[in-house]
């Protein structure tokens, strides 16, 4: 009983499949041949789009890429703490001590030496010469030294300068100046300029006779863009100890002197002027002055300024003294071991002993160093005397001397020097000349 139920159930499952699978195939048969809905398209199933839909079906689809998720921090590492620096009582060792070249080094600053705060900067000659004008030799002694404080702002400097010979036969030749000056920067476009100065004009050891001035300056300078302009005061005394060969007297004086800038190497200034000679002997006077002219700005290739300078003075007896002349200094250099300048002085004097004299000097100087230890250098002056009520005269003088390094700083200067006054209307001078070797020491 139970196979025969078996049986008939197997045989209706597969009379049911049999009937699902004549359905499908009916449906297959007719489906080219049945009307199309409106609107829709059928494919056919061998035609390329089918094709195309198999390829699309085969292929796998792809995996979406996720962006990654940020990590969490990582825990700290407890086992692994830093170690705490050890303390010790232990010193470093002292540094090494400088090296002699070390220690120049840090002595020795642009060309100069440091003494503290301050830089030493110039040379000091020092020697013997002879002389044919009294045919006597002597010791000689040149300084020219200046000190300058190596500050940030402000400066404060001072300097010496000059030349003695204490000859044999005749009285000692002196004259030199000794000065200091500060300057204080009050802003950035002020500043206020103190100068003190001794100069020593003549000195006679035998009778202790001594000519020489003290100058006492106080100046101030404001600056904006291209203009400059500097009012300065002061006053000098002119003394004498045991010679009566001179006027002294006292000297109030005033100036002002404005610049302006044209050109990036070029300058105008302008300069006027005045004092008062309160004497003790002679007439008093008033006096003016003024000076106009151009600075040229070309560096170390072309610098200095060059200008005309006229003088007027008039005295209590009702008499007038004036002149005219040339100031200035020019300073070329082609190259850089080698230079070749001009300069003018221009100066009315009035000495009770040599008179009203109206003084022009002109100078031309060279210097050449073919090599770092050989130097030597040249100056040709010429010197005129317009005097008044005497006979007028031109002076001529002439040096060279060559200056061989011997040992770091220390050099050996021989040198000659030649001098001779012309007298217009009258007898000329002797010709002096003089022989010298001397050691220099630079800083």
């Amino acid at each position: 009983m139970k196979n025969g139920e078996n049986t008939s159930i197997i045989l209706a499952v597969l009379a049911a499949v049999l009937l699902s699978t004549a359905s499908t195939a009916g449906l297959s048969q007719e489906a080219p041949n049945a009307p199309a809905a409106p609107g829709l398209r059928l494919r056919d199933a061998t035609g390329p789009e089918a094709r195309d839909d198999r390829k699309r079906q085969a292929r796998p689809p792809r995996p979406i890429m996720a962006s990654p998720l940020p990590q969490p921090p990582r825990p700290p590492q407890l086992d692994r703490l830093p170690t705490p620096p050890t303390i010790t009582n232990t010193i470093a060792p002292p540094p090494p001590p400088p090296t002699p070249t070390m220690r120049r080094r840090r002595e020795t600053v642009d060309g100069g030496v440091r003494m503290g705060a301050f830089v030493l900067r110039g040379e000091v000659t020092t020697g013997a010469a002879w002389t044919s004008e009294r045919d006597a030799a002597g010791a000689r002694f040149v300084p020219d030294l200046r000190l300058t404080s190596n500050w940030t702002r402000h400066e404060l400097s001072f300097s010496a300068n000059g030349e003695f010979i204490a000859w044999s036969r005749g009285p000692v030749e002196a004259n030199g100046t000794v000065g200091a000056a500060l300057r204080l920067d009050a802003r950035r476009d002020l500043a206020l300029r103190t100068a003190l100065s001794w100069r020593v004009d003549k000195l006679t050891a035998r009778s202790l006779a001594l000519e020489h001035q003290l100058d006492a300056t106080q100046s101030i300078e404001w600056r904006r863009h291209r203009v400059q302009a500097t009012a300065a005061v002061g006053v000098t005394g002119d003394f004498q100890t045991n010679a009566n060969t001179n006027d002294p007297y006292i000297r109030p004086h005033a100036s002002l002197r404005l610049r302006l800038r044209a050109a990036p190497a070029l300058a105008l200034y302008g300069e006027v002027g005045g004092d008062v000679r309160e004497r003790k002997r002679g007439a008093d006077s008033k006096g003016a002055y003024g000076e106009a002219g151009v600075e040229l700005l070309r560096g170390p290739v072309l610098e200095g300024q060059v200008g005309v300078r006229g003088e007027w003075r008039k005295y209590d007896d009702g008499t007038h003294f004036s002149g005219i002349g040339v100031n200035g200094t020019i300073t070329w250099r082609p190259v850089r071991t080698a230079s070749l300048g001009l300069d003018a002085a221009f100066d009315l004097q009035d000495a009770a002993d040599s008179g009203r004299v109206r003084q022009q000097t002109v100078g031309l100087f060279f210097q050449q160093q073919p090599r770092r230890d050989l130097d030597w250098r040249g100056r040709l002056e010429l010197e005129r005397d317009d005097a008044v009520g005497s006979a007028d005269s031109l002076t001529l003088r002439v040096s060279a001397e060559l200056a061989w390094r011997i040992w770091r700083k220390l050099w050996l200067v021989p040198g000659y020097a030649f001098e001779r006054t012309f007298v217009l209307a009258g007898p000329d001078g002797k010709p002096e000349h003089q022989v010298r070797l001397s050691l220099r020491r630079k800083f």
